[in-house]
């Protein structure tokens, strides 16, 4: 899962250039279902391309401009370490991916600017904490939020209590 910071997101909407495509689309860890996930990023690819067609681009331009997405779609590695829900952002720039940790319903968005309404359930009360585990082998520091629990290496602590 990426963890998307409220600053990583303000920076995104910023720097945005140029058309502004949002895909949104439901990704499944495990079973059959997980097999869908490639081929509905690959039917919104084909509406985006539909769409960009109607516009003044040339067909050379489009796919240039949609080729991260479709190299993504021919990712198997890729696909074997989903989540929930994933979310890509691109523009004549940048590409950002991001695994998400909640579900989300599928869409395509084009624009001038990044559709960013279903990514604001997911950080309400998402409220990051530490916890300080007592061990008389080795105290740990973990942080945490509604979605992981990592430990923190960075911080020395002493050996035992």
């Amino acid at each position: 899962m990426d963890i998307i910071s409220r600053t990583k997101l303000l920076d995104i909407v910023k720097h945005c250039e140029g058309p502004a495509v949002t895909f949104y689309l439901p990704t499944y860890v495990a079973g059959d279902r997980k097999q869908q996930s490639p081929i509905r990023l690959k039917n919104l690819f084909n509406q985006a391309n539909n769409s960009f067609s109607e516009t003044e681009m040339g067909a050379a331009e489009i796919k240039s401009f949609l080729k991260p997405v479709q190299k993504l779609i021919e990712d198997e590695f890729f696909w074997q370490q989903q989540t929930e829900g994933l979310v890509l952002f691109l523009d004549t720039i940048n590409f950002h991916l991001f695994r998400l940790p909640e579900a989300v319903e599928e869409g395509l968005f084009i624009g001038n600017h990044f559709h960013m309404t279903p990514l604001i359930p997911i950080y309400q009360g998402n409220g990051y904490y530490f916890l300080l585990v007592i061990d008389q082998e080795r105290p740990k520091i973990m942080e945490g939020s509604k979605f992981h629990l990592a430990k923190i290496d960075e911080i020395e602590l002493p050996e035992s209590l």
